[in-house]
């Protein structure tokens, strides 16, 4: 994406594909990106980084609209797309043109543990990759604070509203939501706070969003919260510490579908499953993933159609994690509205199973729009 702004909170786009924002470079490096050797954010996750088809050749285009894209498809290009963030609420997917392959969002098997120690003895479940969390460390125990009241939306630690009497030197509680969460790490840091912790509200749950703060900091899950404000409003000088734990690989299942990922069925297309597939990361990153899958794919067969190449990936993708267990979708086995045909993975390059000509969705098409009864058209 295109952009003028140098803050992650705006985008402003201008007329090119040229990329001032940073977000495009890094999606770009994702498909098709060259192997660099221990890579990592701050000294978390090390290991080789490299795209998911190395090397490959990038053509960068400003986004086009869903009939724009069929052409496009028509001519023979490759068209993966964000399923959308509205998760876990049904019918909330979005981009579920047919002729698109809509990808929605998993899960990854690293964490990155910043528990926090209240001085009762409890402990709360969180994550951060702040650069303190490279190494197993305990930050030194703090007031606890949670300024709440009036209304100029201190709960969500917006930028002026912590009266700075009130947090010097504390570690302050903040609602996730409104505003960005490393924005509110540094509303709290201008005030003079020493730490934070964010904390999920209704809307988040137990979604995780790992952040790389700018003062020692963590987020908890909506039940570690609300444990959390009952101990606050418990005692007279509530106080807590956070325990770092570093980079921890393979100690959770994986994939499973992220919480944020938005879940079928198209109310206007709901003849065509949606999503079509899963792949690790936030939403857009996933999609370079998939995108550099068929990059392979069409490398080994140049003469494949871009439906045959979505069918490839769609027939080999796998409704199982790392365990052998069916994929979770929160507490439950994930259904095909939130998973579509499986995870995205470098297929063993089978012989697609559906290989379908753009007549086929011109007549779907058709039939959707005029309401006449096609079951016998596709």
């Amino acid at each position: 994406m295109a952009s003028t702004s140098a803050s992650p909170e705006t985008v402003q786009e201008y007329a090119s594909p040229r990329d001032s924002h940073g977000h495009g470079t890094h999606t770009t490096s994702t498909a098709g990106g060259v192997s660099v050797p221990t890579a990592s954010v701050l000294g978390l996750g090390s290991g080789v980084a490299r795209g998911m088809a190395p090397g490959a050749h990038i053509a960068v285009y400003k986004i086009p609209l869903q009939l724009a894209v069929f052409e496009q498809w028509s001519m023979g290009f490759q068209l993966y797309v964000q399923q959308g963030n509205n998760g876990p609420i049904q019918n909330s997917v979005s981009n579920e043109a047919p002729w698109i392959a809509t990808i929605g969002a998993s899960t990854l098997d690293r964490k990155f543990p910043a528990i926090v120690q209240l001085e009762s003895g409890q402990f709360l479940y969180g994550e951060s990759m702040y650069p303190g969390n490279r190494f197993a460390s305990t930050t030194k125990e703090l007031e606890l604070v949670y300024v709440t009241g009036g209304d100029n939306g201190s709960e969500f630690c917006f930028r002026g509203s912590l009266p700075r009497e009130k947090v010097q030197g504390k570690m302050v509680v903040c609602d996730r939501g409104v505003n960005g969460r490393t924005e509110k790490g540094l509303a709290v840091k201008e005030s003079g706070g020493a730490a934070m912790i964010l904390a999920n509200t209704a809307i988040n749950l137990e979604e995780d969003s790992v952040d790389v703060h700018v003062l020692p900091a963590t987020l908890i899950g909506f039940d570690e919260a609300v444990r959390l404000k009952a101990y606050i409003n418990s005692t007279s000088k509530p106080g807590a510490r956070i325990v770092y734990g570093g980079t921890v690989i393979g100690k959770s299942r994986a994939p499973a579908v992220a919480q944020f990922s938005a879940r079928g069925p198209s109310y206007s297309n709901p003849s065509i499953l949606k999503p079509d597939v899963i792949a690790p990361g936030g939403h857009p990153w996933l999609v370079p993933m998939l995108v550099g899958i068929a990059a392979l794919i069409r490398s080994a067969h140049p003469r494949w159609s871009p439906a045959a190449v979505k069918s490839a990936i769609m027939t080999t993708a796998d409704v199982t994690d790392h365990s052998g267990h069916p994929i979770m979708d929160g507490d439950k086995p994930a259904g095909v509205f939130a998973i579509g045909a499986g995870h995205g993975q470098k297929p063993h390059l089978s012989d697609p199973g559906s290989d379908m000509g753009g007549a086929g969705f011109v007549n779907h098409d058709i039939c959707l729009f005029l309401l006449v009864d096609c079951l016998t058209g596709l």
